[in-house]
Parts: C-alpha cells; structure tokens; sequence
C-alpha cells in the first residue's frame, strides 16, 4: 500500500513538474511558420475546405505573432494597429487561449455584449473584462525554439523569435 502511494505521489509530482515546464519554455514572441496536413485525399475530401481570407500582418502571413507572458496574458500582434489580448493556460498538453474583447468593442455594444453574456456566448471574468469562449489546441510539441499545435495529421509550426 505504501508503495502504491509512493508511486502515486511521484506520477502526480512528474505532471506538476512537466506543466510547469511548458509554462516556462511557452514564455516570449513565437512566429507562425506553416501549416502541415499529412491526410490523405480521401481524408481531406470528407471536409470541405473554407476559403481564407487572411488577416494582414505585418510579416504578410495572415497569422499574428503570439506573446506569451509569465502572468498568464498573452498578446496577439498583427499590426501597429491591430492586435488581441487574453488569458492563456496550459493543461494536460492542451494549450487553453480565452481572447479578450477590448473594452471599446464592449461598450460600443454594451447592449449586445450584455446578452451575449446573459446567453453564455461569452462571459464576464473576475477581473470584470469580457471574454470569448476559450480555444483549445493539443501542443503537440515544445522545446526553446520550436512549437507545433494541432494533432498527428495536420498541424501548425511556430519558431520562437529571438
């Protein structure tokens, strides 16, 4: 029995150890790279592709730049003059991104908004900032300079900028 507890509390350790890990090495500005689909054409035909029309940014990717903060926020930077912030947690592999909605868009809406809450559609945190519904990516993998989300056939690489 006390074996067994042993055991138990060294598996819990271990996982502590490994989140904390990834919380660290995830810290600092990663830059999309590109999107890597391995399914096969029949895969690929039971879903319909959804036309993209990308987001400008400044590195004309489509995709931000993602900071990710020692307190749990994260930036997404586009442009000087288009960027998003919110909440970000890494649980069990799963990287957890609950985006904020700027203050200015709330109130410019605040009608809207206050619906959308009392609906469920997004919701009102401790801090009193309204956020989206939270976005959940596998992370596939995480060192110090690299960074893939997604699952075994399609994923995306990021690079950590210096």
């Amino acid at each position: 029995m006390r074996f067994r507890l042993l055991i138990i509390v060294l598996l819990l350790f271990e996982v502590s150890s490994a989140q904390e890990k990834s919380s660290e090495l995830i810290l600092g500005n990663w830059k999309y790279i590109k999107t890597i689909d391995l399914r096969s054409t029949n895969e690929k035909s039971k879903y319909e592709d959804i036309p993209w029309d990308p987001i400008e940014t400044d590195d004309r990717t489509g995709y931000p730049i993602r900071t990710f903060i020692e307190n749990g926020e994260f930036t997404n930077y586009y442009t000087n003059d288009l960027t998003e912030q919110g909440k970000w947690e890494i649980q069990d592999s799963i990287l957890i991104l609950t985006h904020r909605i700027s203050p200015k868009t709330v109130l410019s809406n605040k009608e809207r908004s206050e619906k959308f809450v009392q609906k469920g559609a997004i919701t009102k945190g401790s801090d009193g900032l309204i956020y989206q519904q939270p976005i959940e990516i596998k992370i596939k993998l995480l060192t110090k300079e690299k960074l893939e989300l997604g699952n075994e056939k399609t994923y995306s690489i990021h690079e950590k900028i210096k």
